[in-house]
């Protein structure tokens, strides 16, 4: 279940892009959808986060919540970017901000997918949150063929 925070706020999303000092009702991207933004990406991280075996909301340890506020904020910034590309404002310098601040979000969500930025004095999942486990999953090589399902295909013209 993602947060309704998110990791970080619009201002840190805003300290992200420097020439950026404000996002308002009158702004591309709002305010509000910088902080749905924000929220988003929190999901995702949240999502990575289980898939790893780590409990979320991350509410410690401190180290790793500043880790994940940056980059949340990273890839709020990027949305926003976006966002401000494709109304036709900024566009050179967006695209140039918007891809870098992209790429910097994908190396980190990574970098947490493949575990090696995933703190291990973070609190884990009970085992009973852990994601769905199958024979088949655990150990491909040890299904035999007669154990897969076989379905039918019928044609009706």
């Amino acid at each position: 279940m993602a947060h309704e925070q998110g990791y970080c706020s619009v201002e840190d999303v805003k300290a992200l892009v420097a020439r950026r000092t404000e996002y308002s009702d009158s702004t591309t991207p709002t305010e509000g959808q910088v902080s749905e933004f924000v929220q988003q990406i929190a999901g995702e991280i949240d999502t990575c986060l289980r898939v790893r075996g780590v409990a979320t909301p991350v509410v410690e340890p401190d180290s790793f919540l500043e880790s994940l506020k940056k980059l949340n904020a990273t890839g709020a910034a990027a949305m926003a970017e976006s966002a401000a590309m494709l109304q036709g404002a900024r566009q050179t310098e967006g695209q140039t901000v918007g891809a870098r601040l992209q790429a910097m979000y994908d190396k980190g969500l990574k970098a947490i997918k493949d575990g090696s930025a995933v703190d291990p004095a973070a609190a884990l999942l009970g085992q009973s949150h852990m994601l769905a486990r199958s024979r088949r999953t655990d150990s491909p090589s040890a299904v035999e063929e007669h154990d897969l399902p076989r379905f039918g295909i019928r044609k009706v013209f």
